[in-house]
């Protein structure tokens, strides 16, 4: 274990607080779990909901099982006919307000109850099943659900991307936005320039190159025609190009 990530594996303990970037629809916002392990090179983490209270006809949805028996179709009855409804029971209100960014806070929802693993909540689907038998109602998982039931509520968090603090992470998700929208910013050649140069910087720190060799390799790379349509890779401590049109690759000489 390198001397950096003993450094992070001890800084965290199980049933901290961890605050991570979470990417969904499109950009990346702050999420939060508790961890549940500590290893060489990042937490496994365990995710929490708030505690379950949908109905489905009336029964609390944990305990509502798929239906055996078929039930006659409604007289009236068109595709658009409701067989079943879905509800919320009325629950008490948390007495004190909470701010997710505090620890604390979410330790105290947790204790209290309002937030419960996100293993206890039902993640699949209630849906009516018809034929001309008539219709039950199903309680249905998702196939990545039975394959693989910790996907849900359990995530694995590098130690470069978990943090104390919830706005440190909010830094994060923020820096990560501007920068996409500086790369937006940039001409197709530029940003072209910079994928190369980051090619060239792995091959400086790989193989030991000098800056005169990166400066003479990228000299030559960016003379090319068409450096925006310009693809280059390392392979075996070479520098190859290609056109994005072509399939072959061809290692640029030093």
């Amino acid at each position: 274990m390198t001397d950096i990530k003993k450094r992070y594996s001890e800084i965290w303990n199980v049933g901290d607080v961890v605050y991570f970037p979470y990417f969904t629809k499109n950009r990346y916002c702050v999420d939060w779990g508790i961890v549940d392990e500590v290893w060489h090179d990042g937490l496994f983490v365990d995710r929490y909901e708030l505690k379950e209270t949908r109905l489905v006809n009336g029964i609390p949805i944990d305990e509502f099982e798929s239906e055996t028996k078929w039930h006659k179709l409604p007289k009236g009855w068109t595709y658009n006919t409701k067989l079943f409804e879905v509800t919320y029971a009325q629950q008490e209100a948390i007495r004190n307000p909470h701010n997710m960014s505090d620890p604390d806070d979410i330790k105290c929802l947790i204790k209290d109850g309002w937030l419960v693993p996100s293993s206890t909540i039902f993640h699949g689907e209630i849906r009516a099943e018809i034929g001309k038998e008539g219709y039950r109602i199903i309680k249905s998982y998702p196939v990545w659900y039975m394959s693989n039931k910790k996907k849900a509520d359990y995530t694995f968090i590098t130690f470069d991307k978990a943090y104390k603090e919830w706005d440190e992470c909010c830094l994060y998700c923020s820096n990560y936005y501007d920068e996409l929208l500086r790369q937006a910013s940039l001409s197709d050649e530029d940003w072209s320039k910079e994928k190369i140069n980051k090619v060239l910087s792995h091959w400086q720190k790989l193989y030991g190159k000098t800056d005169l060799e990166v400066e003479n390799m990228q000299r030559k790379l960016f003379s090319m025609t068409n450096v925006a349509d310009l693809e280059v890779r390392l392979s075996d401590g070479q520098i190859q190009c290609k056109y994005v049109n072509k399939k072959k690759w061809v290692a640029v000489e030093e």
